[in-house]
């Protein structure tokens, strides 16, 4: 019995452990991206990743009939390692809308791949959500 509840700590623990959220700058994720591109994505592909950034950029792509909300983001502390590109869902475009620019904010979101973006090197995240 003792041995089943240890297992089950030991499983809990790990799934709780597993799936903690990394917190990241964009410089140091984009850094690792220049170091070996495939490495680093192979390391935070489909990962839920934090990121620290000011907001360079705020828009909206259109999806079908929807509008997905987007930041753009750049590191506080070096500007020019790159971009943050963060997708959020339909319902946040009023609140992204609201972001001001060059403001400090902390999002979650998934990560999805790297990318040349406004001839910059970017690293693309979906589901972002805004951090406290």
């Amino acid at each position: 019995m003792l041995q089943r509840w240890l297992v089950g700590l030991f499983v809990a623990a790990c799934l709780v452990g597993c799936h903690r959220t990394q917190q990241l700058t964009p410089r140091t994720l984009l850094d690792e991206a220049r170091r070996d591109r495939l490495a680093a994505f192979s390391r935070y592909r489909e990962r839920t990743l934090q990121v620290d950034g000011v907001v360079v950029d705020r828009s909206w792509e259109k999806s079908g009939a929807s509008r997905i909300p987007l930041l753009v983001l750049r590191d506080s502390a070096a500007p020019s390692s790159g971009l943050v590109l963060c997708y959020f869902s339909e319902g946040d475009l009023d609140e992204v809308a609201q972001t001001p620019v060059h403001t400090f904010v902390r999002v979650r979101g998934t990560f999805r791949e790297f990318i040349q973006a406004k001839g910059e090197l970017a690293a693309l995240f979906h589901d972002c959500q805004f951090q406290d």
